[in-house]
């Protein structure tokens, strides 16, 4: 019986792979660069809800309710915790260390793919997609076979494995630093959901994240710049600790990130332990 839920696992990771993917395949023709990337977030998006749909119906019978997928709507409170969360982040990244700004040499077109990629790209699609499937589609098939507590750190190990792509695996130190880093993320937006009772808290929290934060194309904060953004920020030296593993465009490896995200979690427990009482 609890097989249809552990197989949401590989099913999850397939469904993200095949959807992007699918979004994908509007690259080949040729349209205006802001058109492409909508409809390429449009088609990933559509794809990634109709997957889990499926499964959730056909193989799980259950509702989009059960998936908390469904109201209420995003909360003021965790938008304005992101929004001060993503902001701090950005702020110690660069005024704890010593580094330069630079502007890149873009076109009109290339400005405006940065932009749209950050924002279209880095916020509704990174947010709906991996929030359905990691909060939505595991988290509550993982909560029905193992429980709560379980499930909240078993999906966030999850979600922290699939950053493993962004990373040297070979560098042992970096995978357990990244899987840290990333388990907390992912506990962080597990509580969200258990305490908002649905997953649009935290997709509006994690698009808000990524879009601010200083890991895409608007403002990009590395020691190596390995992909071209339209403002950069470059610090002298690596410090590990502060803008995290470098090359893993993932900030959240450093300690203002970590330590912010422990905080979402205490915030996610009072206010549980609030609403019990």
């Amino acid at each position: 019986m609890k097989l249809k839920y552990f197989m949401t696992i590989p099913l999850g990771y397939l469904i993200l792979f095949f959807s992007q993917r699918f979004g994908l395949y509007e690259t080949r023709y040729d349209m205006p660069v802001l058109l492409e990337e909508f409809i390429y977030v449009s088609l990933d998006i559509f794809a990634v809800l109709f997957f889990v749909y499926l499964y959730n119906k056909y193989v799980l019978k259950e509702q989009w309710s059960d998936i908390y997928v469904c109201r209420p709507a995003p909360s003021v409170k965790w938008t304005i915790i992101a929004l001060l969360l993503s902001t701090g982040v950005l702020c110690c990244c660069i005024f704890l260390t010593k580094g330069t700004f630079g502007k890149g040499d873009f076109s009109r077109e290339s400005v405006i793919g940065a932009v749209s990629n950050t924002i279209l790209s880095g916020g509704p699609r990174a947010g709906i997609t991996e929030e359905v499937v990691f909060r939505g589609l595991i988290f509550s098939s993982l909560k029905k076979a193992w429980g709560s507590k379980r499930a909240v750190i078993g999906s966030a190990f999850l979600f922290a494995l699939m950053h493993l792509v962004n990373i040297d695996t070979s560098n042992l130190y970096n995978v357990i630093s990244l899987l840290v880093a990333i388990t907390i993320v992912g506990i962080a937006f597990a509580l969200i959901v258990l305490e908002t009772g649905s997953i649009w808290s935290g997709v509006v929290f994690h698009g808000v994240y990524n879009i601010i934060s200083g890991d895409l194309d608007i403002l990009h904060v590395s020691v190596n710049q390995g992909f071209p953004a339209f403002w950069t920020y470059t610090p002298v030296r690596e410090y590990r600790w502060i803008t995290g593993i470098i090359g893993s465009d993932d900030i959240e490896t450093g300690l203002p990130a970590m330590i912010g995200f422990i905080i979402v979690i205490i915030i996610a427990l009072k206010s549980m332990e609030k609403k019990k009482s």
